[in-house]
């Protein structure tokens, strides 16, 4: 009997152990690494009731607006509740997740999200966020809703990232050094030094940009784009929530035929025409995208791509979007010292990040290179022990 009882307690150990490495494997190694999972993750990590605006969006308005740098200016707290290539068919869902612990006095949703066919795709966008929920009935419903039950990696890679990813392997000690420290620091910290903010360092060369603040033309939404965007506004309403904005980021438009040139260009139509609908609802839109030179963003100098702004172009956005939130809408809350230690915290952090990131656009401008595609990036890393000018070390 004794025997049979050391070899249970012995195979119930094992079994332990075994899944106490999965965890940890999952939680550290063997998942998407990304500016996503930093963002996403770190926004359940913020005092409840602690945000006074929260931005959904994808990487148009990630790359556009710094929480930190706005919170200098203008004093209000903000988050961004945003994913790569997030669609507003998943908009919902996310009010709903930022509704769990945040009650912001704003709503700031990105509308190029509804210009883009409205249908989030399983193996990337959908992961980017379900990766980084915690677990919940919520999380379950979005991966039953998007992911067919015979999908290649199966749903319980949805759950368990381990299945999907535990063949990327870190490729170097760097690498396994950020995936484990990057989520390390953050626990250990208990909050995001950026609030979801990231910051792009190349600059478009185009000979053919220009200001598309002529452009008033309108493009008919797709059935699915009006349905989802119909379906959100009416949502909102319903639920007597008022407090909601819509915006368009700024985007670089071009009159070359280079790739993606075109396709910013086509979904300013597109809005243009979601404009009304929103606006027979009783909801606010303000469209950034145009006129640049009433807020200052320089056109040769402040994007990075056709679908984004630069380092140099944030800041400048920043401000413009930060005037608005401060001014019209009032968003500046009461807060604890432990919510205003925290975000003190972090501005010295945020300062080094968004100086050296205008210092690499400066240097990217003035190489001699002329493909934009060859500049250096700045991703969300929040691990910076290697570039001293940020970490401070």
């Amino acid at each position: 009997m004794h025997c049979y009882l050391k070899r249970f307690l012995k195979i119930v150990f094992t079994g332990a152990l075994a899944l106490a490495a999965l965890v940890l494997l999952n939680l550290f190694i063997f998942r998407m690494h990304d500016e996503n999972e930093t963002r996403i993750r770190g926004f359940y990590m913020e005092p409840k009731d602690s945000v006074d605006v929260a931005l959904i969006g994808a990487s148009d308005l990630y790359f556009a607006y710094s929480p930190v740098t706005a919170y200098e200016e203008y004093g209000f707290t903000s988050y961004l509740y945003s994913i790569s290539a997030n669609s507003a068919d998943l908009w919902i869902d996310e009010l709903k997740q930022v509704e769990k612990t945040q009650h912001p006095k704003l709503y700031v949703f990105d509308l190029d999200n509804a210009a883009h066919g409205c249908s989030a795709d399983p193996d990337s966008t959908l992961r980017y966020l379900t990766d980084n929920m915690p677990p919940s009935k919520e999380r379950a419903e979005l991966v039953n809703r998007y992911v067919d039950k015979n999908n290649e990696d199966g749903r319980l890679s949805y759950y368990i990232p381990f299945f999907k990813f535990h063949s990327d392997y870190p490729e170097s000690f760097k690498d396994l050094e950020i995936r484990v420290m990057n989520s390390a620091l953050r626990y250990k910290r208990g909050y995001t030094l950026l609030k979801g903010g990231a910051l792009r360092t190349k600059t478009l060369r185009d000979d053919g940009l220009f200001d598309p603040k002529d452009i008033t033309e309108k493009e008919e939404p797709t059935a699915q784009e009006t349905k989802v965007l119909r379906e959100f506004v009416e949502y909102c309403r319903s639920n007597n929530i008022r407090n909601v904005l819509f915006i368009r980021t700024p985007h670089a438009h071009s009159d070359t035929e280079e790739e993606g040139s075109a396709d910013y260009t086509e979904s300013l139509k597109v809005n243009n025409a979601m404009a009304e609908m929103i606006r027979t609802y009783g909801y606010d839109y303000v469209n950034f995208d145009g006129d640049y030179e009433s807020y200052g963003l320089v056109l040769h100098s402040d994007f990075a791509e056709y679908a984004h702004v630069n380092a140099k172009g944030c800041a400048v956005f920043t401000k413009a979007l930060g005037e608005l939130l401060a001014d019209t809408y009032h968003v500046k809350g009461d807060h604890s010292a432990r919510v205003t230690n925290e975000w003190e915290s972090c501005r010295d952090f945020n300062d080094r990040f968004m100086r050296f990131g205008i210092e690499k656009c400066t240097e990217n401008a003035a190489a001699k290179d002329d493909k934009s595609e060859d500049s250096t990036d700045l991703w969300l890393w929040e691990t910076w022990k290697w570039i001293p000018e940020i970490s401070g070390r």
